[in-house]
């Protein structure tokens, strides 16, 4: 392990309104873009110490510019904490899996995140909710922060079938025993929303949000209050602060995060929202 020293997110004493808050997240998924020399370029445009320490930075570029990003980062003195984040992980740790990262792989590069159960995994590479349960439990076993991906389609959101696509997601791929709850995110993120330009209305992700909170507490009890969870589906610096209403921890962000300017200023006004400081 080289040991740039992120290995856990910040545990932040954010008591308001008689409870504590989940740890609070703003997510970049850089998705297939940017080179190692771009991912540079960028983090050397992303002021992270003008941003409030509350809200934990997750940079996910992809693989190629993991150990530039995670070099960059160890060697500054912001006082937002930021983490290195990986975009998907393999089902197994090693073997003959050409073209696949294992979850060591990534630890060896201090990743302290993975994204799992992306929509477009699910979509253009067929992965299942068995294949996205076993990529969470292995990650877990791991080390690694799982940021579970949830959502249904408009065909399923027409049909009314939201919840129960919601609920079965989470089902199949959620550990039967979770004792830190901070050590799984879930991220709730229409698939109709995703890089569409289109935002779920403030009412559908409140909803959303409340479900998904209900169903966390059947599995695991009172603790579910601690899980963070997110919303992504072209969140923007023109919908941050409505969403930030919605009773989300956070946002995973796909599009609007390739520009740093914009990027550092989407986490300004989440956490001006939220009153945090």
């Amino acid at each position: 392990m080289i040991g740039w020293g992120f290995t856990t997110p910040i545990r932040h004493n954010t008591f308001k309104w008689g409870v504590y808050l989940p740890n609070q997240y703003m997510i970049a998924n850089w998705k297939m873009n940017k080179t190692h020399q771009e991912a540079e370029s960028y983090l050397r445009a992303y002021h992270a110490e003008s941003l409030p320490a509350m809200v934990n930075t997750v940079i996910c570029p992809s693989f190629t510019s993991l150990k530039t990003v995670g070099c960059f980062i160890a060697t500054q003195s912001w006082s937002s904490p930021v983490f290195l984040g990986a975009q998907n992980c393999a089902t197994t740790l090693a073997g003959a899996y050409t073209g696949e990262i294992s979850c060591d792989m990534l630890v060896a590069l201090d990743c302290t995140y993975v994204l799992l159960g992306h929509s477009e995994r699910r979509a253009l590479f067929g992965e299942s909710d068995e294949t996205i349960s076993t990529k969470v439990s292995l990650a877990l076993q791991q080390g690694l922060i799982p940021v579970l991906c949830i959502g249904e389609t408009l065909e399923e959101r027409d049909a009314d079938k939201t919840k129960t696509v919601l609920q079965k997601q989470l089902k199949e791929a959620l550990p039967v025993e979770m004792p830190e709850p901070q050590k799984l995110l879930i991220a709730y993120e229409p698939v109709w929303a995703i890089g569409t330009g289109r935002t779920a209305e403030p009412n559908q992700v409140s909803e959303a949000m409340l479900f998904i909170r209900e169903q966390l507490v059947s599995i695991y009890g009172l603790s579910a209050n601690e899980f963070s969870l997110l919303y992504g589906g072209s969140v923007n610096k023109g919908n941050i602060v409505a969403l930030s209403l919605c009773g989300i921890d956070g946002g995973l962000v796909g599009g609007a995060s390739l520009d740093p300017v914009a990027f550092a200023e989407l986490a300004r006004l989440y956490a001006e929202a939220k009153g945090l400081r």
